[in-house]
């Protein structure tokens, strides 16, 4: 017989990745390795099937998959730079679940204004 099942929905799919993420990183000794090893081994299985992380950290604020909640100073970074990543983003082949929640580099203001004022 088929898979008569519906498709899972962008949270069902990315979320128990985020939950296990977070339980790892609370969990310690013997208990934080075995569920490092279990969201390891989900992980592998949800890319196998073709899940994939959304790269954000040090690109281009990208709005097709990223979200902005921050603009904030970063004097190292040009203006539009995604500077870190408050909740990881995931696609489905080319279908974006849950776009990266991240904040952008803002430093002031736009060079060409600048040079308009003199």
């Amino acid at each position: 017989m088929g898979n008569d099942a519906p498709a899972a929905g962008p949270s069902e799919t990315a979320e128990p990745a985020q939950e296990i993420n977070a339980a790892v990183a609370s969990a310690s000794g013997p208990a934080g390795q075995g569920l490092a090893m279990v969201r390891d081994n989900l992980l592998k299985a949800l890319q196998e099937v073709g899940l994939q992380e959304i790269p954000a950290r040090g690109l281009p604020f990208d709005p097709y998959v990223h979200e902005c909640l921050e603009q904030a100073p970063a004097p190292d970074v040009p203006d539009g730079t995604v500077t870190s990543v408050v909740r990881k983003g995931y696609r489905l082949h080319d279908r974006v679940l849950r776009p990266a929640h991240v904040i952008v580099a803002k430093n002031g203001g736009d060079s060409d204004a600048e040079n308009h004022r003199n």
